[in-house]
């Protein structure tokens, strides 16, 4: 298997064990390379590896946790452009091993024996390509449907393997699963569709620990990943591990188990309005598992203050086209956007907020000192007209 960063072995301490896998070349499928024994509407994609590449430059280059530093990256990818991957663009070129169902499971095993090691690791799951839903979320390998006469042997069942990591003793799991789980007619004939699992679960086993999902879309509802770009939802969970899903505890800016699959929905919600009104993809993070309590993720250095996407408009409506907004942080001076709403990102922190109107139908009374936190803080200010009433009579 291909380790990015890190040792094979736990190297004692808590630590941060990362398994990242990234499924764009698909042998079997519409497009494949091989014999297509799938009649299911499934074909290559472009945007896997690179978000799988973009998430193991993040984490090799950015993660910061004292209470668990970083100890091991390990990432398949099955890319139809290049195996190639340097860390962040730098050092040596690695040849990555492809996504194959037992390139799967043997990595899977080997981050599973690492975020076993101590009770207070942290394991963190990624996964982006196809996946499927039916009565289990089942995610695809680069070899899917190899077998004419069992197309499942080579798929996974996300939802028991899930199940089985809380035999694994690691208090704090993280899954993201950057996927559809789209129900199709052919699908529903599949009446034996299943997958392997990569981990059994046992009551007698089960360990306490805190475990949210990060579900790219709902139940039943497709995924986005635009052509030759970072997924959308891997683009907006980059951002809340910078910083846009962060939570301010004991004057420092952490992202932890709670805020940061809420933070993502908001910001792919926001990016739908914005640029895929017609499409639009709905996250889902959920949390099955909390009986270990808030666990922080990571850690923003200090003094940094993370980015919040701010958009300013007027009540009515009508009063914004002429509004020309202004935000003020105390010790620096106005800054003012052109006219009509506006949307920025600006760093955390407390502002004042105004508006001045070009033509003088309208005036409004600032917000003074407010706090605005990632990821979105959106705010409407309240114009009243200038116009005098009408004589009586």
């Amino acid at each position: 298997m291909t380790l990015v960063h890190g040792a094979a072995a736990h190297a004692g301490g808590p630590q941060t064990h990362v398994l990242i896998i990234g499924v764009g070349r698909y042998i079997h499928l519409s497009g494949g390379a091989g014999p297509v024994n799938v009649t299911l509407p499934l074909g290559q994609l472009t945007s896997p590896p690179i978000s799988a590449r973009a998430v193991a430059d993040w984490f090799a280059g950015a993660y910061s946790n004292a209470g668990a530093p970083l100890g091991s990256v390990e990432l398949l990818l099955s890319d139809a452009t290049t195996q190639d991957y340097q860390v962040n663009g730098a050092g040596p070129t690695r040849k990555i091993d492809p996504a194959t169902f037992a390139n799967i499971e043997q990595a899977f095993n080997d981050w599973d024996a690492r975020c076993n090691a101590d009770r207070d690791n942290i394991a963190f799951f990624y996964f982006c390509g196809h996946g499927l839903q039916k009565e289990m979320t089942v995610l695809l390998p680069e070899d899917f449907g190899a077998n004419p006469n069992n197309l499942w042997s080579r798929a996974i069942d996300f939802t028991r393997t899930f199940r089985g990591m809380a035999c694994n003793q690691a208090q704090t799991q993280y899954y993201v699963v950057d996927a559809c789980r789209q129900w199709t007619t052919s699908l529903l004939k599949e009446l034996d569709m299943a997958g392997e699992t990569l981990k059994t679960f046992s009551f007698g086993k089960q360990k306490q620990r805190t475990a949210p999902i990060l579900y790219a879309t709902a139940n039943g509802l497709p995924a986005f990943g635009d052509s030759g770009k970072r997924s959308r939802m891997t683009d907006a969970l980059l951002k809340c591990l910078d910083g846009s899903g962060a939570d301010k505890q004991g004057g420092l800016w952490v992202i932890d188990t709670d805020h940061l699959g809420a933070a993502v929905k908001k910001l792919v919600e926001l990016q739908n309005k914005a640029l895929y009104p017609v499409d639009p993809q709905i996250v889902d993070p959920v949390i099955f598992e909390n009986s270990a309590g808030t666990r922080v993720l990571h850690k923003l250095a200090p003094g940094k203050d993370p980015s919040v996407v701010v958009s300013l408009e007027c009540l009515p409506d009508a009063a914004t086209g002429s509004a020309k907004f202004y935000y003020v942080r105390q010790g620096q001076p106005k800054s003012a956007p052109s006219i009509g709403p506006w949307l920025a990102e600006i760093p955390a922190g407390v502002y004042d907020f105004g508006v001045e109107f070009q033509d003088g139908t309208y005036k409004a009374e600032p917000i003074k000192e407010e706090f605005v936190r990632p990821p979105v803080w959106p705010l409407k200010i309240t114009a009243m007209t200038t116009a005098s009433p009408p004589p009586e009579g």
